[in-house]
């Protein structure tokens, strides 16, 4: 079950806050102007998980393979760090991290040992606010893009689930 929906409680758990019937330890918090934080404890002790996303998925890119590859990219290097360098921090500090993309959100998922909660908001920070977006990089992820592409279409599997969205939704929709 998710907590959250879209950046916000999820329409079913809203309803239970309203009942006051939100689990033991589910808190509500806005640590910063426009943020709104929604932590809960669970039985794992030392570890930290994290789900976090803001509204920029590839509804709001054209095309919409753009936001994919910009949110590939986020680890690809910094201003600071070399996309070895990071990935040496992230492994070292035993920090899984996955950054992606849909139709509405860029996403993060994680999950780190609580002592290096510090260091993973200040690589966060460093990662979504100094990217560099190298161009050999760049050329790399377009170029597998590309190949995924046209990959599908030659997929029949994908191209029937495509024909079925295509005529489920309609473009005027």
């Amino acid at each position: 079950n998710r907590l959250f929906h879209h950046g916000s409680l999820h329409p079913k758990m809203k309803k239970e806050k309203e009942k006051g019937n939100l689990r033991s330890g589910v808190r509500e918090s806005s640590p910063v102007s426009g943020m709104r934080l929604i932590s809960a404890r669970t039985g794992v002790r030392g570890i930290v998980s994290l789900r976090a996303s803001f509204y920029a998925g590839s509804r709001f890119s054209s095309p919409a393979t753009v936001s994919r590859i910009c949110a590939q990219m986020l680890t690809q290097g910094t201003e600071n760090y070399t996309k070895e360098e990071l990935a040496e921090i992230i492994q070292s500090a035993g920090i899984k991290l996955n950054i992606g993309v849909d139709a509405s959100n860029v996403f993060i998922n994680s999950t780190l040992p609580e002592e290096q909660t510090e260091l993973f908001v200040k690589l966060l920070a460093e990662i979504f606010r100094r990217p560099t977006f190298i161009q050999s990089e760049l050329d790399l992820f377009k170029s597998r893009t590309v190949a995924s592409l046209k990959e599908a279409k030659q997929d029949t599997r994908t191209q029937a689930w495509n024909a079925l969205v295509r005529e489920i939704y309609p473009k005027e929709n």
